[in-house]
């Protein structure tokens, strides 16, 4: 019967321990565990400001860590000034020797940043600076790669707020013209701005009355504009293109009396000043004028000796008055002046005659007396 009891006994303590252990938790493998913290002890820093970094590195592990790698960036803006701890520049970030960390053991890295000067308009104020720490796994994975990593945050002072302002002027360097005129228009892109403008569109709206001719730096016609390619403009700069039209002739009736060709700049920001990203030239349209003349002397032949007497006929066939006309006769090798109607001078072989004013419709009549050399030189034998 006592045997009985302790054998059942004895069952109990083995199912008992056989429980305990399906239900222990697992032994967990000796392993490094890095840990690493940053500061360079500041909050905020000007433009021109050194910046002392402290990284700490330890070893929580159960397992010596081996092949410590200790690295940090270098952010924009900033500049390695060197380390008293042997921290290089590689590949833009702080790279340490490598290094033994056993279990429990500390070390303390050191670097310098330095913090430009001049910080670029728009620039972010904030500087970021993360250090990291990883083992080379000879003896385990690290135990929490979350904590492998510490990132110090440094506000920076006095950025300038970022301005875009682009402006354009256009111009073709005159302020009257007449049908079937050529005009070269010059565009004058500036960047008044402090920061690169992108995707610059430079274009500019061909009127009514004008065809297009050309246009450099690949600029083409587009629904009605002339239209450059994109490009980008730094804070500053100026850049120019050039296009040219013509007027033409002849122009509706009636007819108009300016032409305006403007021109607009615009880019995938925000303009602090929008009303310089245009600009119009302004020509006066003068009145058109169509003069003919006609000459004859009224023979088919002549001998040395004749006289000729030359009728010049100029008319004004357009619909409005000229103002400032003129007529002239040049008199051919073989021909010898005599005189002139209505006040015609002779100057060399030209004979002119300042008409004035011309009204729409009016012709005028001018005459010109001529004898012809006796005897003729050589080789002339028609005038």
């Amino acid at each position: 019967m006592k045997s009985m009891v302790n054998k059942q006994v004895l069952g109990v303590c083995i199912a008992l321990a056989t429980v305990l252990l399906l239900n222990a938790a697992p032994v967990q493998a000796a392993a490094p565990d890095l840990t690493v913290t940053l500061t360079d002890g500041l909050t905020t820093i000007n433009p021109g400001a050194t910046m002392l970094y402290t990284a700490t590195v330890k070893n929580n592990g159960t397992a010596t860590a081996t092949g410590v790698k200790v690295s940090a960036n270098i952010p924009t803006n900033t500049y390695f000034n060197g380390s008293t701890s042997g921290g290089t520049v590689q590949s833009g970030n702080v790279v340490f020797p490598l290094f033994t960390l056993n279990t429990g053991a500390t070390v303390t890295l050191k670097f310098n940043l330095g913090l430009n000067s001049s910080i670029p308009a728009g620039s972010a104020n904030t500087i970021s600076v993360t250090a990291s720490a990883y083992d080379d796994g000879t003896h385990g994975t690290d135990l929490n790669l979350a904590d492998n990593c510490c990132t110090d945050n440094d506000t920076i002072n006095g950025i300038p707020v970022a301005n875009v302002d682009l402006a354009i002027d256009i111009t073709d360097g005159l302020s009257s013209i007449q049908a079937g005129a050529t005009m070269l228009y010059t565009l004058t892109v500036s960047n008044l701005g402090n920061v690169t403008s992108n995707n610059v569109l430079v274009r500019a709206l061909i009127p009514a009355n004008t065809t297009f001719i050309s246009a450099d730096n690949s600029g083409s016609v587009q629904n009605g504009y002339v239209v450059y390619p994109l490009f980008s403009l730094q804070a500053g700069a100026v850049v120019y293109r050039q296009f040219t039209l013509s007027l033409n002739n002849p122009l509706p009736t009636p007819s108009p009396t300016s032409l305006y060709v403007t021109a607009y700049v615009n880019n995938d920001q925000a303009d602090c000043f929008p009303s310089n990203n245009q600009a119009t030239d302004c020509d006066t349209i003068l009145p058109g004028v169509d003069l003919s003349i006609t000459i004859d002397d009224g023979k088919t032949c002549v001998y040395p000796g004749a006289s000729l007497t030359y009728t010049l006929t100029g008319c004004n066939i357009y619909t409005t008055d000229a103002t400032g006309v003129y007529m002239q006769a040049t008199l051919p090798a073989g021909e010898t002046f005599v005189s002139a109607s209505n006040g015609g001078t002779l100057s060399g072989n030209v004979v002119t005659w300042n008409i004035g004013n011309l009204n729409a419709g009016v012709c005028v009549t001018r005459t010109v007396l001529v004898t012809v050399n006796s005897p003729l030189a050589a080789g002339i034998t028609s005038f």
